[in-house]
């Protein structure tokens, strides 16, 4: 299904590294969007054909494609064992991916040394092609339909692909390391062989999207042996963006690789002209958003952004969701967390600036959105929040990101009685012994895991304003006696009004999945006026370091 996981991936290439090859049906929702664990990288994904080898098409549904599917396989009138009476004809990639796997395991038996990636490389370069077929699914069924005797028989193809690669702007663009329009994007890849020797290869980038005008797309690899691994980096491949690409883009490009009658490609997706952007100049990276969120873009698949890493914790991202709110009363509540289901997010702000980085002028990175709840009908507040976003390099500053948050009420009466503040639903190490409380001297909420196994690390948000404060601390699943509600089953707007203008008096929760509210209030706005609202995400290896980290910030904060 959708929804990438970091923990998943690490799965995946541990058993990769034990010598497993992972193979996973494409899905069948006729989308070119990745599901998982087809998505992730080392793993071989799978599409369905009939038989015919067109595209599988059923009632109601077709295969999945995209440029990371790597081979197909019949997935239309699948004769199976199935429940009573023990056998059906059925359909769907889930019938196409043991074929796939059956194929890999009889390569296995012939080649016992082989890597789960060369064993996937030669079932790809043996299939059948079926471009011609499927004109409209060009390079996007994967490099054919899987051809059994072929894999086990045919062992004079190489196997190029590209591995990784890495992407510039900063020589034609404003070295953020965000694709945006109008600027000039070199990319440097690591190219591998995985199989029979090359004797004169090159490869070239491709691509068919109109907002793209690839400038320098060869190069000569030449001679690259088996489990050889060179790079383009005197000679990278160069393309440019069109002023008008529109926000968030996806554009799909090949490397294509020519060896003699050996033809193959590795398609990979950008995004151009992202609405977010990583803070990563110290020890936190956190993806902010032109939309009021944080942490990631795309709530709940959660594969736009980074979340939010604590490097020097060595965990990957500890934040699973992070949203703006604001509110006069309970039908007067604009935000961008989870909503009635907590499978999707209240849209109530809309960008007016997408974010990007300034030229550092108070900190090492300074970051920039500016979004209003213009469109969020009949909940509206009458606010423009400008987000200025600040990250130091040097300690001790290094273990925070600041959010100033400027409300400008655009109404021309007051906006009185206004509660502001931010939703975190945070997953450190072990998720269900996670335990959220509250410092009052430093007015800040933190969470850490209880687990003796568990993660070392700390983490919260620090008020960092000297107005009224507010925080609620939330039992995701509501499984504590006592607590009178959670998220799992939705974030209601009353819920919200709860968290938001309830004072300090649920300050503790957990052991458990935990999540919680940090704000300010009641505040007043005057017509045309604004406030400033300041917090401090920050991140700690103990209780102590955390708190250091916090007063450190409302110190710069301050000056």
């Amino acid at each position: 299904g959708g929804g990438h996981s970091q923990f998943e991936q690490e799965v995946i290439n541990y058993v990769t590294g034990k010598g497993a090859l992972v193979v996973a049906a494409a899905g069948n929702g006729g989308s070119n969007e990745p599901i998982y664990p087809a998505g992730y990288a080392h793993v071989l994904a799978v599409a369905a054909t009939d038989s015919t080898d067109h595209r599988s098409v059923w009632f109601g549904a077709s295969s999945n494609f995209g440029p990371h599917v790597g081979v197909s396989a019949p997935g239309s009138s699948i004769y199976t064992t199935f429940k009573q009476p023990q056998y059906a004809t059925l359909d769907g990639t889930s019938f196409s991916a043991p074929i796939v796997s059956g194929t890999a395991a009889l390569v296995k038996t012939l080649h016992r040394n082989w890597t789960p990636e060369q064993i996937a490389q030669q079932v790809r370069v043996t299939a059948d092609g079926i471009n011609q077929l499927n004109p409209a699914f060009t390079k996007q069924l994967g490099f054919g339909r899987v051809n059994a005797f072929r894999a086990v028989s045919d062992t004079s193809s190489p196997g190029l692909q590209m591995i990784s690669f890495t992407m510039s702007d900063s020589i034609g663009g404003n070295n953020d390391g965000s694709i945006d329009p109008n600027e000039t994007i070199r990319i440097v890849g690591q190219f591998k062989n995985f199989l029979h020797a090359t004797t004169s290869a090159s490869a070239q980038l491709s691509t068919t999207d109109p907002f793209i005008t690839v400038t320098s797309g060869s190069v000569a690899l030449g001679t690259v042996g088996t489990l050889q691994t060179v790079a383009n980096t005197l000679t990278p491949f160069i393309f440019q963006v069109r002023p008008d690409a529109p926000e968030n883009h996806k554009a799909v490009f090949y490397v294509n690789f020519v060896d003699g009658t050996y033809l193959d490609y590795t398609g990979f997706t950008v995004n151009i002209n992202a609405t977010y952007k990583d803070h990563n100049i110290n020890n936190l990276t956190m993806t902010v958003t032109s939309k009021g969120t944080l942490a990631f873009n795309d709530y709940p698949d959660n594969f736009q952004g980074s979340g939010f890493v604590f490097h020097r914790g060595g965990e990957d991202n500890l934040l699973f969701e992070g949203a703006s709110m604001a509110g006069t009363d309970v039908g007067h509540i604009v935000d961008a967390a989870r909503g009635e289901t907590q499978e999707i997010q209240d849209t109530d702000f809309s960008s007016l600036k997408r974010f990007y980085f300034l030229q550092s002028a108070v900190s090492d990175q300074d970051g920039l959105s500016i979004f209003t709840d213009t469109t969020s009908g009949s909940n509206q507040v009458g606010l423009r929040v400008n987000l200025n976003t600040y990250a130091f390099k040097n300690a001790p500053d290094d273990d925070y990101i600041i959010l100033k948050y400027a409300l400008v009420n655009r109404k021309t009466t007051p906006i009185t009685n206004l509660r502001a503040g931010l939703y975190f639903d945070w997953d450190v190490g072990s998720v269900n012994n996670n335990v959220a409380r509250y410092d009052p001297l430093r007015r800040l909420g933190y969470i850490y895991d209880t687990d003796p196994l568990g993660s070392r690390t700390y983490v919260g948000t620090v008020l960092l304003t000297p107005n009224p404060v507010q925080f609620r601390a939330i039992d995701n699943d509501n499984t504590t006696p006592g607590n009178p509600w959670g998220v799992y089953d939705g974030f209601t707007k009353v819920e919200k009004w709860e968290a938001l203008s309830g004072g300090t008096t649920h300050t503790q929760e957990g052991p458990g999945d935990v999540s919680f509210v940090i704000g300010a209030g009641p505040l007043s706005i005057a017509a045309n006026d604004s406030l400033v609202l300041g917090f401090a995400v920050v991140a700690g290896t103990n209780l102590s370091s955390l708190q250091a980290t916090a007063d450190a910030a409302k110190m710069k904060f301050d000056s």
